[in-house]
């Protein structure tokens, strides 16, 4: 009977040292998740010429692909009821211009602003809806 009662006991410590540690693992990654660095410093537009427009309909961006000059503004519009979070490729990372990252999610309306000076072809998504593509093309 002793012998069970001892298995017991390590059964019932063990599940509290495995939930007091899942708890502590997921408080951390709150923590993580509610002191994100703030967004990446955005140089100014250099010449207020270079503006484009891409307007998100819940399908699509539209233009899909669009070429501009270094030191584009680019402003991304939400025309539609779905949620869109702009990002560069690839999903979920967003490393292929890691400072083209929404970061958040905006509703129908919502303006997201972005300046390319980093010639090259920057491809983008929807990060709530990834089947939703885009190309940036700034010449050199």
């Amino acid at each position: 009977m002793s012998l069970q009662i001892d298995k017991k006991n390590v059964l019932l410590i063990g599940t509290v040292i495995f939930l007091i540690t899942a708890a502590g693992i997921y408080e951390f990654n709150n923590q993580l998740r509610l002191n994100k660095p703030e967004k990446a410093f955005q140089p100014q537009v250099v010449n207020n010429s270079l503006k484009k427009s891409v307007a998100f309909t819940g399908q699509d961006f539209v233009p899909q692909t669009i070429t501009v000059e270094p030191g584009t503004l680019v402003t991304f519009t939400n025309k539609s009821d779905s949620p869109m979070w702009v990002a560069s490729d690839p999903h979920p990372a967003h490393t292929g211009l890691s400072s083209f990252d929404q970061q958040e999610v905006l509703y129908k309306n919502g303006v997201y602003q972005y300046v390319f000076n980093s010639p090259g072809i920057w491809k983008y998504h929807n990060h709530v809806i990834p089947s939703n593509r885009g190309t940036i093309i700034v010449k050199e």
